[in-house]
C-alpha cells in the first residue's frame, strides 16, 4: 500500500528537527522523481518557518541549495545548544 505524502511529510512550522525533516522532503523528492526541490519545500511550510521563508529574497527561494541553508541557518541548533542538550540527555538502557 502506497502512502501519501501528506503521510510522510508534515508541514514544518519551526518546531521540532528541521535536518529531519529536509531529509524527508529531499526522499520524497529523490523517489517521486521531483527535480525541483526549491518548489516543493515551500508547500509544506507554515507559521514561523513560511514567514521565514516569505522573508527570503527570491533569488534564495528559487535555489533548493541555498532555500534549505536558509532554513537550517533559521530553525537548527547551534553548536553550543546542540552540546548542551547532549549533555542534559541520560543514556537509559546498555
Amino acid at each position: 500500500m502506497a502512502a501519501s505524502i501528506e503521510k510522510v511529510i508534515r508541514p514544518y512550522s519551526g518546531e521540532g528537527d528541521i535536518m529531519t525533516w529536509l531529509s524527508k522532503i529531499e526522499l520524497v523528492a529523490k523517489l517521486t522523481k521531483n527535480e525541483d526541490l526549491a518548489s516543493l519545500i515551500p508547500l509544506y511550510l507554515e507559521g514561523g518557518a513560511l514567514a521565514v521563508y516569505l522573508e527570503m529574497p527570491q533569488v534564495v527561494q528559487e535555489d533548493a541549495e541555498q532555500l534549505k541553508a536558509g532554513l537550517l541557518k533559521a530553525f537548527a541548533d547551534s553548536p553550543f545548544t546542540a552540546f548542551s542538550k547532549l549533555k542534559g540527555v541520560r543514556w537509559a538502557g546498555e
